[in-house]
């Protein structure tokens, strides 16, 4: 795999969302990790109970969302949010032996378009920089359940490089999307021969990174960057989260109109908030799993155009 924050002429370049970097010489919160080190095939098991979990660390549904706003530390330790990125999972797609990825598209005014995949392989998350397996250059075990105080996995790759993760704790965190409670802290620390990279990771259950620091030096240590990652909004989308009353009715309308104040509400859901559809099923016009800018189509071409009938609930 090829993450768009490093180059492998050993340079650091655009940052990722899912890379994020420091340097050995930086100090890390909580320390380093456990001195024993283990591939990701051979992850430490031996752990402090987590609490119970309802929903999982990753949504793979089609048309969720996650707005970031990214801010960079200035000389003057000030930081400064001036750019945003906004991950859209787009689709499902099942290979020829039957494994499921996620394909994220990666909108950031400051970099080019990018798709990314990621794979569930039992309780391990692997992601793919452009293009699935086996075509993808490398398969790397970014994040292993059960996130459990303690547990630590780590990769070996980039010519020896060696990438440790580690759970530090559960922590209440504020960002601009809301306050969460028991958000998993996770550090990491990834070193290679002209590089050091550091990371800290904040996830909530049902929704995934809600906050990301990462500091990056090329040795020994010629600082490059310093950025911090905050969720701004989010849209988890739920297949199936109400019965459905009248397909087009995403308002909630209480007398089960369609108008152009539905039309309004789905934009704003898709476009403007991020907030949740009040009714999933009632804001799929299209019929086709996900809510995404063809749903908006099929009502304004409902509305304004062709006045067809909209479908039957399920």
């Amino acid at each position: 795999m090829r993450y768009p924050g490093v180059g492998y002429d050993g340079s650091i370049s655009t940052v990722w969302l899912l890379l994020v970097v420091l340097s050995v010489s930086w100090p890390v919160r909580g320390g380093g990790p456990p001195e024993r080190s283990l591939d990701s095939a051979q992850i430490q098991r031996e752990t402090t109970e987590s609490p119970p979990i309802t929903c999982g660390f990753f949504p793979n549904t089609v048309g969720s969302v996650w707005r970031y706003a990214a801010g960079k530390y200035t000389g003057l330790g000030d930081l400064q949010f001036n750019d945003t990125a906004v991950y859209t999972l787009t689709q499902i797609i099942t290979d020829s032996i039957g494994n499921k990825y996620a394909e994220k598209k990666l909108t950031w005014p400051s970099v080019v378009l990018r798709t990314y995949y990621e794979r569930r392989d039992w309780d391990t998350l692997s992601i793919f920089d452009g293009v699935m397996p086996p075509d993808a250059e490398f398969t790397y075990n970014m994040f292993v359940l059960p996130f459990d105080i303690g547990r630590w996995w780590t990769n070996t790759t980039f010519g020896g490089a060696v990438d440790s993760l580690w759970v530090v704790g559960f922590e209440d965190i504020t960002v601009p999307a809301g306050s969460f409670q028991s958000a998993v802290h996770i550090e990491r620390r990834f070193d290679m021969n002209n590089g050091h990279l550091r990371a800290n990771y904040w996830f909530v259950a049902g929704i995934g990174i809600v906050k990301m620091h990462e500091i990056s030096f090329l040795a020994p240590a010629t600082r490059l960057g310093d950025w911090t990652y905050e969720l701004v909004s989010y849209r988890i989308v739920e297949p199936y989260n109400c019965p459905c009353l009248r397909v087009g009715n995403v308002d909630c309308d209480p007398g089960n109109i369609v108008d152009v104040a539905d039309l309004s509400a789905l934009i704003d859901n898709l476009f403007i908030s991020i907030a949740p559809p009040c009714c999933d099923t009632q804001a799929d016009i299209d019929g086709v799993p996900g809510i995404d800018i063809s749903d908006i189509s099929a009502l304004i071409d409902h509305l304004f155009i062709s006045f067809r009938g909209l479908r039957e609930c399920l």
